[in-house]
């Protein structure tokens, strides 16, 4: 048989319980909080205010390839977000005997960025990346296998500015 533990206390001729005491001040505390929007978050999921961004890796969905000459970067973008020409760079780490000769990136456009402020070329829906990758000597084919660092940066229009993504990829010569 389980027993539930009530004080009761008198006060002024009151009896009051102290279950009920410790439930008054749980709601009273509890009660604002939820109406100001501070539980949606920790105690029902995402707020519909956060729900409106998605992650970084959905907003911005790249795949890569390489064929042996050039390095190819097809990226998807989420609707409502875009992504910065000037913050995109690549940077080839090995084999040593290569190096990016060249970087394609398609005008993109232009836009008065409410987050860095001034005018930025931007993509939305869907962007290719192209880098012409050369070899400093031709004893080395360029078919070995590359490390790659990528990095670029975007926002969503809803008002949030995702930090730069930086990402170390190794990619393999695929076949035709």
């Amino acid at each position: 048989m389980m027993m539930r533990y009530v004080s009761q206390h008198s006060f002024s001729g009151l009896r009051v319980d102290c279950l009920s005491v410790w439930s008054l001040l749980l709601c009273l505390i509890v009660s604002p909080l939820s109406f100001s929007g501070v539980l949606d978050q920790t105690t029902l999921g995402a707020s519909s205010e956060t729900a409106a961004f998605p992650s970084v890796a959905k907003a911005f969905q790249a795949q890569w390839s390489y064929d042996g000459e050039e390095i190819i970067g097809e990226f998807t973008i989420a609707p409502g977000c875009y992504l910065y020409r000037d913050r995109f760079k690549l940077v080839l780490h090995s084999p040593k005997e290569t190096f990016i000769e060249s970087l394609d990136l398609p005008a993109g456009e232009q836009l008065e960025d409410p987050f860095l402020g001034g005018q930025h070329e931007i993509y939305r829906k869907h962007l290719t990346v192209r880098a012409k990758v050369h070899q400093r000597t031709p004893e080395h084919p360029l078919n070995k296998n590359l490390e790659v660092e990528v990095t670029w940066q975007g926002c969503a229009e809803a008002g949030l500015c995702y930090p730069p993504v930086h990402k170390t990829l190794q990619l393999s010569k695929t076949l035709p």
